[in-house]
């Protein structure tokens, strides 16, 4: 397999510098060339477009008096798919739902929403679940539109989030596309990738294994790699490329969650530069996708924000020629996912194959963050001294109702609305009932069970001592935690508890791995 070539060229300008009284000054930036492609890119110096502060988004977002993908809505104003094309009417995986979409954008189109009941997700609250789902949903889609159209062998999944993406309703959603013609670039990367191979090899797969480690790479989810382009198309833009997977209708549920985990870091990583709007897309192969060296590619890319007044990030450059103009580059914009993507734990090196609750020795350890669903509110101590109720009544915020979300008649929650609160705590795998950081905090963690209908009965002990947190009982695998109250609540997809009210909704989230010596067994 040929080494790929990355060409780049270091320009120099001259330009008068207003704050020098007009001194003539020597400027460089750098102009790179996508191996692939053929398309050019370049790297300015100098002053950067990025944001130093959040729009208010207040008011752009405020419920409105009708939206089609409000969940109130949505059974009036959405029609079902046709019986032929799929029994459900409408494709449901989790919150999300697929629907027809009004606009003939191709020849089968369709709309996802990911979550009706919530009319604006920010970037942090778009989950690994949330979004994972979504692309669940609509790789369903996909396959019953294959099925019933054989000549439909171009897909996509694409999505527009807020108004400078492009987005004609606030509500987050996505879209697809599927017929016999495919779009621009999707070909010309399926051709390309088509010339490589027949000269070189699989271009994809020699792309991952050359950037893999390097100033580039982000990381990976499942058999999802993720990484910079080297010669960027937009802003922050981030590539993920999935290993074994040619066409949109080949992805698993493994790498629609693999993909949800992994767009969800990048977004949340947007938020941390002050970033808002985004676009994103999913590409298949087309007909003879394996043939010529194919692997599904998602590109994400940020957007302009929705301020009164904004400059539109689409110049001459980019809107006419093609030629990106970029503030960061690639290696920059890596840095920064890459700190995301560093907190996550691959499923299974963070969850013992055993049940059990977490427990054990540093060396096999790793770092969660307890997140509950107040704003900024810490959860409170843990530790023998303190009361679990007590300090997770300070965490409480309005439980809502959600299907799917009971276990044993107790109370319905929704965990898509929390926020991380300042708290952390040190866990480890085994067999045992009580995980303590000795600096800091304690917490019970037990884990729970994630089938494909995301409840299974019978996990815990429905009526833990909050006394005696030993007591505790087991759970099957998966991480989850279990604090509160009595009659503990299963939550679907996430894997947390929730006890009656009055107490506070917390979940665990895979953080990096723990230092040797952070942990005590009580």
């Amino acid at each position: 397999m040929a080494a790929i070539s990355f060409e780049e060229r270091e320009l120099e300008a001259s330009v008068p510098d207003p704050a020098a009284g007009g001194a003539w000054t020597r400027v460089r930036l750098r102009w790179r060339r996508d191996p692939l492609t053929g398309a050019s890119a370049r790297i300015l110096t100098g002053e950067k477009l990025q944001p130093q502060t959040r729009t208010d988004l207040t008011q752009l977002t405020a419920k409105p008096a009708f939206c089609p993908f409000d969940a109130e809505y949505l059974e009036q104003a959405t029609v079902p798919f046709p019986p032929e094309l799929t029994p459900e009417g409408r494709i449901r995986v989790g919150h999300a739902v697929v629907v027809p979409n009004i606009m003939a954008y191709a020849t089968h189109s369709a709309v996802g929403i990911y979550d009706p009941g919530r009319h604006f997700l920010d970037l942090d609250e778009l989950t690994p679940s949330l979004v994972g789902d979504a692309l669940a949903a609509m790789v369903r889609h996909a396959q019953a539109v294959r099925r019933a159209d054989s000549s439909a062998v171009w897909s996509s999944v694409n999505a527009n989030y807020l108004p400078p993406s492009g987005a004609s309703l606030v509500h987050p959603h996505l879209q697809s596309a599927h017929d016999a013609c495919g779009l621009t670039t999707q070909r010309l990367l399926v051709e390309r990738s088509r010339g490589w191979k027949d000269r070189h090899g699989a271009y994809w797969a020699a792309l991952v294994d050359q950037e893999a480690g390097g100033p580039r790479w982000v990381g990976h989810t499942g058999r999802v790699a993720w990484l910079t382009p080297f010669a960027p198309t937009g802003f922050h833009e981030v590539w993920g490329v999935v290993d074994g997977a040619a066409d949109v209708t080949e992805l698993t549920e493994d790498d629609t969650r693999a993909l949800g985990q992994g767009l969800s870091q990048v977004l949340a990583a947007y938020k941390d530069a002050n970033l808002i709007s985004f676009n994103y897309g999913v590409i298949g192969g087309g007909p003879h996708a394996h043939e010529d060296g194919h692997q599904v590619l998602i590109k994400v890319v940020s957007r302009s924000n929705p301020d009164p007044v904004y400059r539109s990030d689409a110049t001459y450059f980019e809107r006419l020629w093609g030629e990106a103009m970029i503030d960061l580059s690639p290696e920059e914009v890596a840095e920064s996912v890459r700190a995301r993507f560093s907190r996550l734990v691959r499923a299974d090196a963070a969850v013992p194959q055993p049940a059990g609750l977490l427990l054990g020795h540093a060396e096999e350890g790793l770092a969660v963050e307890l997140v509950a669903r107040d704003h900024g509110q810490p959860a409170g101590s843990l530790g023998p001294d303190g009361d679990a109720g007590d300090a997770f009544r300070r965490a409480q915020r309005r439980v809502e109702d959600r299907p799917r979300a009971r276990l044993r008649g107790g109370l319905p929650v929704d965990l898509e609305e929390q926020q991380p609160v300042e708290q952390h705590v040190h866990l480890a795998a085994g067999d045992g009932g009580l995980a303590q950081q000795r600096s800091l905090r304690q917490g019970v963690l037990a884990e729970a069970a994630r089938d494909e209908d995301g409840v299974r009965q019978g996990l815990l002990d429905p009526r833990p001592d909050l006394g005696d947190r030993n007591l505790v009982g087991r759970a099957a695998p998966r991480a989850g935690l279990l604090i509160g109250l009595a009659q503990p609540v299963l939550v679907p997809d996430q894997g947390a508890f929730a006890g009656q009210p009055p107490a506070g909704v917390v979940q665990v989230v895979p953080r990096e791995r723990a230092g040797a010596g952070e942990f005590g067994l009580g």
